[in-house]
């Protein structure tokens, strides 16, 4: 299990990783001890379904990210949205979807509300083989990305919190856009 430290009780199951933690297979050295280890097939953390993900008002997603220079595709790092109309929220890597998010490989991308939005995208890209400390915010009416605790990008997202019954995935969207990549210290707040 990955464990849940917010008194929630929101524990993720691991699937394709082995444990303990100190084995070689989906683990790394992290920011603090061992970090989980994603090799772009099939590995990814789920959280079960709970009302206490589904914010009302406010949300912060972070994690602590590393990532190869050769990623370029679109992976999920921490994603809980549904099909269409896209209700939820998700913090991404090279997301696909054009306009200011096209075109340069390890952007950083937050998607909170609904379809009637677009991905919130960082100016550049993290995929360095460091370690990078990236967050996505949204306060109500505003959604801001954050990397190294710099905001780098914001912007107005009036459409809201929608509620969805999807499980929380880190390392993988539930339309299998795997990550190639270590993440470490993930926090949900909302």
């Amino acid at each position: 299990f990955a464990d849940d430290y917010s008194g929630n009780n929101n524990k993720g199951t691991l699937t394709n990783m082995s444990l303990p933690p100190s084995s070689t297979s989906g683990w790394a050295n992290g920011i603090r001890g061992r970090a989980l280890n994603f090799d772009g097939s099939n590995d990814l953390v789920n959280v079960p379904y709970s009302s206490s993900l589904n914010p009302t008002s406010a949300l912060t997603l972070a994690a602590w990210v590393k990532v190869a220079a050769s990623e370029t595709g679109y992976e999920g790092i921490i994603w809980r949205f549904a099909a269409s109309p896209f209700p939820g929220y998700a913090l991404v890597l090279n997301p696909n979807y054009g306009g200011a998010c096209a075109s340069i490989a390890g952007r950083v991308g937050f998607w909170v509300g609904d379809n009637s939005s677009a991905y919130l995208c960082s100016p550049t890209g993290i995929n360095d083989n460091k370690w990078h400390h990236i967050a996505g915010t949204y306060n109500g009416t505003t959604a801001t990305v954050f990397i190294d605790g710099v905001s780098v990008a914001s912007g107005a997202r009036t459409n809201g919190l929608n509620q969805t019954s999807q499980a929380l995935q880190f390392g993988q969207s539930n339309l299998g856009n795997d990550l190639n990549g270590t993440i470490d210290e993930v926090r949900v707040y909302g």
